[in-house]
């Protein structure tokens, strides 16, 4: 017998990269089932294949999704609230209103009804964009923010003492360049030629200086390295390939480059932390992990940022190792964070009180859907569904392997999918560390619905 299902509020939530956003988007997924929502988290594709079964929803996205959002307004009687995690504090506030015109100019009360942001700088400047009229800008902070306070570190405990163990103590290096090579920076010059909105003298002379802080970070790191004592792990970025980097350090076995899951638990077990121009450096120092930038104040143009602010600066390699051996004592690391945290201020919401999640949530609970039946999808559209999403991956596999494609594809950015049963351990594990370590299972129900798209909700 098929067992009832209550009518609730419903809300979509899109992942696009699983490592960087499943965590944050299931801890606000649990936020609005507290709320008594029927909340759906999948790919694009997975939650484009059920817009025929919703009739009103509030759909949540990454960033403006000029495509689909007229549409999904439409045909599923959408409310569409967005939360843009480009838009970070990894952006020179001297560029800050071309980045806003940029993001932000599609963005109009016609297809969209929030935009959420990390603080009120962000605020300030979308309230005052003529397009922007007739939409709701709301300061809330960013969940995945929420998760690198001190309170939540519990949450990858484990996994941090497995890191530990297994690599000792260690320096982690955040790569965030975007190739590795001249080739790959020829490569990135090549496509933006062929799109001339993205083109011009200046965005060239940035890419420059991205490569010529690629060419000093790597010396950096051969220097660093040749203390054989001195453990390395290199994690690159989504868009970087890890057998280049490994080619490039072959030579050095106290190097690894690993690229595996969340950032936060190899973050948590590093002694200190080496950046490019990355948010990695605010969520090291709000947990006492120095972080240090090399040879930033030759670069033009990106030492005007929170993420610049918050670490140190250093021109010689002397320097970098005497800053992230600084920090040994537990009153040192304790006034690193007060210091960020105070230092960031206006740029960045919620880093203690209520959490951007809960206020995200009390904000999109007020809003007016119409409860709806849970979705049923037929078993032969699952199948379907199965199907074409293996079909997909053959044909990426082949890509890589025939044709060396270096595109990024979305089996790159979620190899695992998107599944239930990871998604209800994320919920368990959250649900006990709010609890102070209880044991008792959160009242959170998660099923497969379809490839790559999990249904939460209460518990009956």
């Amino acid at each position: 017998m098929a067992r009832a299902s209550m009518n609730r509020k419903t809300i979509l939530f899109s992942i696009e990269l699983a490592d960087r956003e499943l965590f944050a988007k299931t801890w606000l997924a649990m936020e609005m089932v507290k709320r008594g929502f029927r909340v759906y988290i999948g790919t694009f594709r997975a939650i484009h294949e059920i817009r025929h079964k919703i009739k009103s929803c509030i759909f949540f996205h990454k960033s403006s999704y000029k495509r689909r959002a007229l549409q999904y307004k439409r045909q599923m009687g959408a409310v569409i609230a967005v939360m843009d995690e480009e838009a970070g504090i990894a952006i020179p506030s001297r560029n800050l209103d071309a980045f806003c015109q940029f993001r932000y100019g599609p963005i109009n009360k016609e297809a969209y009804d929030y935009v959420f942001t990390i603080g009120n700088g962000y605020t300030r400047r979308l309230q005052a964009m003529p397009n922007l009229e007739g939409v709701r800008v709301v300061t809330t902070g960013w969940p995945r923010i929420d998760l690198w306070r001190e309170d939540y570190a519990g949450i990858h405990a484990e996994k941090v003492a497995a890191i530990r163990k297994q690599h000792g103590d260690y320096w982690l290096f955040v790569s965030s360049f975007g190739f590795t090579s001249r080739a790959g920076m020829e490569h990135q010059l090549k496509n933006a030629q062929a799109d001339k909105s993205s083109y011009s003298e200046k965005w060239v002379l940035s890419l420059q200086n991205v490569y010529q802080a690629l060419t000093n970070y790597i010396d950096l790191l051969r220097q660093l390295a040749a203390d054989p004592a001195q453990k390395i792990i290199i994690r690159p970025h989504t868009s970087e390939s890890i057998d280049e980097w490994k080619a490039l350090f072959a030579e050095f076995s106290n190097i690894e480059v690993i690229r595996e899951g969340d950032i936060a638990p190899w973050l948590l077990a590093a002694s200190g932390v080496i950046t490019y121009r990355s948010t990695v450096n605010v969520q090291a120092a709000l947990n006492g992990i120095p972080t240090v930038q090399y040879k930033i104040n030759e670069i033009d143009g990106i030492d005007d940022l929170a993420v610049f602010k918050v670490s140190k600066c250093a021109e010689t390699v002397s320097e970098v190792k005497q800053y992230l051996d600084s920090f040994k004592s537990a009153d040192e690391r304790e006034k690193l964070k007060r210091d960020v945290a105070e230092m960031l201020g206006d740029e960045v919401c919620a880093l203690s009180g209520p959490t951007a999640a809960s206020r995200i949530a009390d904000t999109l609970a007020q809003v007016d859907v119409r409860p709806q039946p849970e979705i049923r999808v037929h078993p032969l559209m699952q199948a379907l569904s199965y199907g074409w999403n293996r079909y997909k991956y053959a044909e990426y596999r082949l890509h890589k392997a025939v044709l060396k494609n270096r595109r990024m594809s979305r089996f790159d950015k979620m190899p695992n999918g998107i599944q239930a049963e990871e998604i209800a351990a994320i919920v368990r594990l959250m649900h006990a560390v709010q609890a102070g370590g209880a044991t008792e299972s959160a009242p959170i129900s998660c099923r497969q619905v379809l490839t790559n798209l999990v249904v939460m909700e209460p518990t009956p």
